[in-house]
């Protein structure tokens, strides 16, 4: 039980390297280093070396590294590290903070279009895009925030954010009720045309404005000339 007890402190310890940054391993290493060493001293035996083994070139390598030595090698390295660290994490964060910069601006971008779901190539390409953005940054941003945005098999990356995307649904409902609701409009319309009519009736606003609005619109099937779901504008 003890020796179990041992091995998944071990594994955590190990899990915990996994998770680490980059630009936090060096500082990780500065000061674990230390501590370390101070239990391998505590480990050694007492050397009790004669004086002929002393001129052994075994002895004279062991010697070599005796603890006064390594102390300061110890200390050296340590201090080494600790500054490497440092500066490999400022780096890091700046990487990280301009990745969630990036994030931030393609959410923006999703709330302008009033869309959940762009394709890749308009956030770098065309002339509503996202400048100095490149599809390198965009792989970042996606591998950072696998929560945020998603990528389909058709380039095209899906907003995963709850709150963002429960404003952008809601617009739409909007938008699409109140086209709807015009007079000039057939009062019965197919669901996949209407999506060719604005990108922002989406299957999932549709059924939202269904469910919300029950007391003015209708769900129904049609078999006119190929079976399709139906929304229909109830008489006042």
């Amino acid at each position: 039980m003890d020796l179990d007890f041992k091995l998944e402190k071990v594994i955590e310890v190990f899990d915990l390297i996994k998770r680490l940054s980059w630009g936090a391993i060096p500082l990780w290493f500065a000061l674990t280093l230390p501590v370390i060493y101070i239990a391998y001293v505590k480990l050694l035996p007492e050397r009790q070396a004669g004086n002929n083994e002393a001129n052994t070139r075994w002895q004279r390598f062991l010697n070599w590294f005796s603890v006064p030595r390594m102390d300061k090698f110890v200390i050296y390295i340590s201090l080494a590290m600790f500054i490497i660290g440092t500066m490999t994490l400022l780096i890091d964060q700046n990487q990280k903070e301009k990745i969630r910069n990036n994030g931030l601006r393609m959410k923006q971008y999703f709330i302008t279009k009033n869309n959940y779901a762009v394709s890749r190539s308009s956030l770098i390409k065309g002339d509503f895009r996202l400048f100095n953005l490149s599809s390198k940054d965009i792989n970042k941003v996606l591998e950072l925030y696998p929560n945020e945005f998603i990528e389909v098999d058709d380039s095209t990356i899906i907003l995963r954010d709850s709150v963002t995307m429960t404003k952008i649904i809601s617009t739409s409902e909007k938008l699409l009720d109140n086209f709807l609701s015009n007079p000039y409009v057939s009062d019965t319309q197919d669901i996949d045309s209407l999506f060719d009519r604005s990108t922002f009736f989406t299957r999932e606003v549709v059924y939202k404005l269904i469910v919300d609005s029950s007391h003015k619109y209708t769900f129904c099937l049609s078999t006119c000339k190929r079976p399709s779901i139906v929304i229909r504008r109830k008489s006042p």
